[in-house]
């Protein structure tokens, strides 16, 4: 992992350093996935100067974990979408005027969080399988 940026906080570490983790996919990793993303929801209230690399990676983690299909994967999945959620919460509620990059990450990636709303178990499973089938046929291949 590159840090270019010199200005960087330490929550702009640890977000960075969670982020690469989390979407490097390790599959020995996974038990540790929780206890990085509780770490992330505890330290939210605290957080302030998020630069818009890191709210951005933070918003594009989010994304990828709201998706219908990789929610109803494993049952541990809503758990981790529950602490992001958490974090934006706690972010918006305690140090909104301190994190504007952040707050403009979710603004402009706010079909990602209107997703949700509109949760729908059944299209969940129709994208699940064909996301599996899809991988199947790639591995196959």
């Amino acid at each position: 992992m590159r840090i270019v940026d010199a200005n960087l906080t330490h929550a702009d570490f640890m977000i960075n350093t969670v982020y690469t983790l989390l979407s490097s996919s390790k599959p020995h990793l996974v038990p540790v996935y929780s206890s990085l993303l509780l770490l992330m929801r505890n330290v939210a209230p605290y957080l302030t100067q998020v630069s818009q690399t890191t709210a951005d990676k933070l918003v594009s983690l989010f994304d990828i974990i709201s998706s219908p299909a990789f929610i109803i994967s494993e049952p541990y999945h809503v758990r981790w979408l529950i602490y992001l959620i958490e974090v934006f919460d706690y972010v918006i509620h305690y140090r909104a005027a301190d994190n504007p990059h952040l707050i403009y990450s979710m603004i402009q990636a706010r079909s990602c969080f209107t997703r949700l709303k509109g949760f729908d178990l059944d299209k969940a499973r129709a994208e699940l399988l064909a996301l599996r089938e899809r991988k199947g046929k790639s591995e196959a291949a």
